[in-house]
């Protein structure tokens, strides 16, 4: 199979402070529209945006190889994986704050197994007077040449008092960080007792948004606090405080469920609810129930239920002309779990998405005729027989150019920014990052998408 190639000239901090061209190729096989399982494991998780986003009271050391640094790019300040972000907001390329180690160990270090800048930078960082936890980053050198990195940690921090974890990092780009939450809320003080109208948001994206900002109003309107609001921003006082909070809403994914399983066992008498991404006026009206539920009362209050109905008439409005277009989706064979299973797509549904703006659904299965028959089959049975969702089964996976060029679809669904396939088709590409959550989110979104179908104007330009 054919690949398609970007090449970028960008300039990079490396570790010894010097400025250096670095030069990368992203390959991408000319059929892959939804990025590869590994690849999303790394850059569509919301653990590596926390260590990245927390402030001072986290301690950040990272310990690494001078190999290494070329492909953890993220450590070195290379916007490498562009396509590589969580659900809501673009995943941060350097962490922001300061009590930040970067130790590069030389060769030498390695072979001889040398401890004394690792520890040197541990107490350093847990003299820091933010450090409220350590986390030590460290990959698979370490362990190779007989560095015991995680017991090192335990001896530099175990008697400080100063809760502390260590995390490794595999050279594919594979992130372990399945215990990333679970470990940062070992800063969770105990309570007596909670209060009913305190609650915590965990993964619902940045505090400092429109959306949070929506979140607070109604919480406000429904007599509530945000007690702490966490995911992908970290703020150590408001997880110190977390369990004074009644009922945690969490926005629903497979690894959002993985992530709390550990949390819900620690903290037993903790409540928690799930609750779907909020894109969409559906989804958003499900959420504000959420908030009422987490408050012990029956109904949604009138001046929340203004504040919706109030979106939705400008929602109406601007997706009416949605109607008249059709988003198109490429699948291979395999890729079926990202329309069948939202929870293995960060939660998101963008076929419920695009028919709740009353656009058309077309699916390009790039495989055979049965095998497209049962997807359909499949999506039929999600979609309650939802005619407007459609698909189109293609034999020849090669023929990719032609598929797009001839498509009915005005838009194209892609993982990629920007998608020069689509765009030489005379399409339009959309990507995860149209879709804006909240109500007044769902307007923008619907106002933005009808714009493009109909003007074909994206970001880089018109194609109509």
């Amino acid at each position: 199979m054919g690949a398609i190639s970007s090449r970028d000239h960008m300039t990079s901090s490396a570790a010894n402070g010097k400025e250096h061209p670095t030069e990368f190729y992203d390959e991408v096989e000319r059929d892959c529209f939804f990025l590869p399982e590994g690849t999303r494991v790394l850059g569509c998780q919301e653990e590596l945006s926390t260590l990245l986003c927390a402030d001072e009271g986290v301690a950040l050391i990272v310990h690494l190889g001078r190999e290494c640094t070329t492909h953890y790019v993220w450590l070195d300040h290379v916007r490498h994986y562009r396509h590589m972000y969580p659900r809501f907001s673009r995943l941060p390329m350097r962490r922001t704050r300061g009590n930040f180690y970067m130790l590069e160990a030389s060769n030498l270090e390695l072979m001889l197994g040398k401890e004394q800048r690792i520890r040197s930078v541990i107490k350093r960082a847990l003299e820091h007077e933010a450090t409220k936890i350590v986390v030590l980053v460290t990959t698979c050198v370490a362990e190779m040449v007989g560095l015991r990195l995680e017991d090192i940690l335990e001896q530099e921090a175990g008697g400080s008092g100063v809760p502390a974890f260590c995390i490794e990092l595999t050279i594919d780009q594979n992130l372990p960080l399945s215990d990333m939450w679970y470990n940062l809320l070992m800063l969770a003080r105990p309570r007596r007792r909670s209060d009913s109208q305190r609650v915590n948001l965990l993964g619902f994206g940045e505090l400092d948004s429109v959306f949070g900002r929506e979140v607070n109003e109604i919480l406000k309107l429904c007599g509530m606090t945000l007690n702490a609001w966490l995911v992908p921003e970290f703020d150590t006082a408001m997880a110190e405080g977390f369990l004074a909070a009644g009922t945690s809403l969490v926005c629903s994914s497979d690894l959002a469920e993985q992530e709390t399983w550990g949390i819900r066992q620690r903290f037993p008498a903790a409540k928690f609810l799930d609750v779907p991404p909020p894109f969409g006026p559906e989804a958003c009206w499900h959420l504000y129930r959420a908030i009422v539920k987490a408050g012990g009362k029956k109904g949604v209050p009138s001046s929340v239920r203004k504040i919706w109905v109030r979106w939705y008439e400008r929602w109406l409005e601007a997706a009416g002309p949605c109607a008249n277009w059709k988003v198109g989706f490429v699948l291979r064979p395999g890729d079926e779990k990202y329309l069948l299973e939202p929870g293995r797509y960060h939660g998101l549904d963008p076929i419920r998405i695009l028919r709740e703006m009353g656009f058309g659904v077309l699916v390009h299965f790039l495989g055979g005729e049965k095998q497209a028959e049962a997807l359909r089959h499949r999506l039929e049975l999600r979609y309650d027989f939802d005619r407007k969702v459609q698909v189109v089964a293609h034999g020849k996976r090669e023929q990719i150019d032609e598929v797009l060029k001839a498509s009915p679809a005005r838009l194209f669904f892609t993982d990629y920014e920007p998608d020069w396939r689509i765009l030489k088709a005379g399409k339009v590409p959309l990507t995860r990052y149209r879709f804006e959550p909240g109500m007044a989110g769902a307007y923008k979104t619907a106002r933005t998408l009808s714009r493009m179908a109909s003007s074909g104007t994206g970001r880089w330009g018109i194609y109509s």
